[in-house]
C-alpha cells in the first residue's frame, strides 16, 4: 500500500511539471503586405527575437548593432538603407543572404518566421518610418 501511495504521489507530481512547462514559440503578430508599421510590427520582432542579453541590445551592442530604437538602426552604416532592402545589411543578416546569419542558429532565440522577414522587407521598402 505504501508503493502504492508513493507510486501515485509521484506521478501525480511528475504530471505537474510536465503540465507547468511551457514549449511554445512567442506569440507572434501577424504582419500585413502593406503599410508596415515600425511601432507596431518591427520593433516587436526586434523585442522578442534580437535585444536579448549578449546580443543587439544597448549594452552589449554584439556586433556593433543595436535593436533597441529607431535611432539605433541608423547608428550603424549600411544596416538600413530607406527603399533597399537588398542593400540592407539588416534584411540580408535576417534573410539569409549573408555571412551573419541572424538570429544565429544557436542560443534561446527562435527564428524568424517568414513573414517576420518579408514584414522587414516591406518596412524597408516603404523607406523604413519610424511610423
Amino acid at each position: 500500500m505504501k508503493y502504492f501511495i508513493n507510486l501515485l504521489l509521484f506521478l501525480i507530481f511528475t504530471s505537474i511539471v510536465f503540465i507547468a512547462c511551457d514549449d511554445t514559440l512567442p506569440t507572434e503578430i501577424p504582419i500585413p503586405e502593406k503599410d508596415v508599421s515600425y511601432a507596431k510590427h518591427i520593433q516587436p520582432i526586434f523585442n522578442n527575437h534580437c535585444n536579448n542579453s549578449g546580443c543587439h541590445n544597448s549594452e552589449d551592442n554584439a556586433g556593433g548593432v543595436s535593436l533597441t530604437s529607431y535611432g539605433d538602426l541608423f547608428a550603424t552604416p549600411f544596416l538600413i538603407i530607406k527603399y533597399s532592402p537588398n542593400e540592407s545589411h539588416l534584411y540580408l543578416a535576417v534573410s539569409g543572404q549573408s555571412i551573419s546569419l541572424m538570429p544565429p542558429p544557436y542560443g534561446n532565440t527562435f527564428p524568424l518566421s517568414d513573414n517576420q522577414i518579408n514584414g522587414i522587407k516591406t518596412w524597408i521598402e516603404e523607406g523604413a518610418e519610424a511610423n
